[in-house]
């Protein structure tokens, strides 16, 4: 794991992009679920659903309350199982 600064100076951790979507995999892999389906649920494209569980593209905070949404749980939830 890495850290970043807030503007307090303190640092606070970050996941790895990639990690994230090792999460994200296993979560839509928990539910039977394809990229293709995680996609339309969460109202992206497959592609973007792939890219984003390889770790090849970062996730705004829009895209991962849209997915977390999608598998039924929240961002903090996620973000929990990486602990």
């Amino acid at each position: 794991m890495t850290a970043v600064l807030c503007r307090a100076g303190k640092a606070l951790p970050t996941i790895l992009p990639m990690y994230i979507g090792q999460i994200i995999r296993s979560l839509r892999e928990e539910r039977g679920w394809s990229q293709e389906q995680l996609a339309l649920e969460a109202g992206m494209a497959p592609s973007h659903v792939s890219r984003i569980e390889r770790g090849e593209r970062r996730l705004p905070n829009t895209r991962l309350e849209a997915i977390a949404r999608a598998l039924g749980t929240t961002p903090a939830a996620i973000y929990a199982r990486s602990e």
